[in-house]
């Protein structure tokens, strides 16, 4: 009882003082929850960061002028898979062939197609995938394999009278650059047997480089590099950053 008169007589005596004082207190809590109220819209909209924007990248040439046709080392390729801060992974590699064995001087005449090692269907566009064909079991999950199997252009399956299922017979040579860079040949890589699982027309593939007229895993291009003792390359690599708030930690794990 006395401390409850004790407290409206100060309340009496410093009656302005109080309402003040009040006031501030008011003002401070309706700060401190508009502050919050901050903090917690900050937050939502960082985690809806990378579904907002997404941040997308392609491994160039030095000088940032070309995106197909480089020479992407085996590490960076086996970095880019193994990272955890990369998603939608589009892998391309290139590869030249003729049918059946033939020489290495005979190559300029004999290498006929163009021949695409691809670690998804995306590489080669969304039209390529919807107007594809495929033999009984296969899908597109076939480029996730390493069999000796591809996805021939329309075209040629009618220029050769093939048909889903055949083989054929694939002389592959790959892309040998000089030391400086300066100049462009051919190299023998490995003659073999490859099954026709799918056929689609790879005129628009959407692609940096020349419209392939063979798809293969590239799996499959990796393992006759390493049977054979030659350093495996990608042609192209694009993919997205799986969280734009860890760019800084992903740019540092690519280094």
């Amino acid at each position: 009882m006395f401390i409850l008169s004790n407290t409206m007589r100060n309340l009496a005596r410093h009656g302005r003082k109080s309402v003040l004082y009040c006031a501030i207190c008011i003002a401070a809590v309706l700060a401190m929850q508009v502050y919050l109220a901050g903090i917690d819209s900050t937050e939502a909209q960082l985690r809806r960061l990378p579904e907002a924007i997404p941040i997308s990248a392609r491994v160039t040439n030095q000088i940032g002028s070309r995106f197909g046709g480089l020479q992407i080392h085996e590490r960076i390729v086996d970095g880019l898979l193994a990272s955890d801060n990369v998603k939608e992974l589009l892998l391309a590699t290139q590869l030249r062939a003729g049918l059946g064995e033939f020489a290495p001087e005979e190559s300029r005449q004999r290498l006929q197609f163009n021949v695409m090692g691809a670690n998804t269907i995306g590489a080669l566009g969304k039209r390529v995938g919807d107007g594809a064909e495929w033999l009984s079991g296969y899908s597109p999950d076939f480029l996730l394999g390493n069999d000796a199997v591809c996805l021939a252009d329309r075209g040629i399956m009618e220029a050769l009278g093939l048909k889903l299922g055949d083989s054929i017979p694939l002389n592959l040579y790959y892309y040998k650059h000089s030391a400086m860079g300066s100049s462009l040949t051919f190299a023998p890589l490995e003659l073999l047997q490859f099954r026709i699982v799918a056929v689609a027309d790879l005129g628009i593939v959407s692609a940096d480089m020349a419209a392939p007229s063979l798809v293969i895993p590239i799996e499959t291009h990796s393992d006759i590099c390493h049977r054979q003792g030659v350093d495996f390359t990608a042609a192209s690599a694009s993919f997205f950053v799986r969280d734009a708030l860890l760019l800084n930690e992903f740019k540092a794990e690519m280094k």
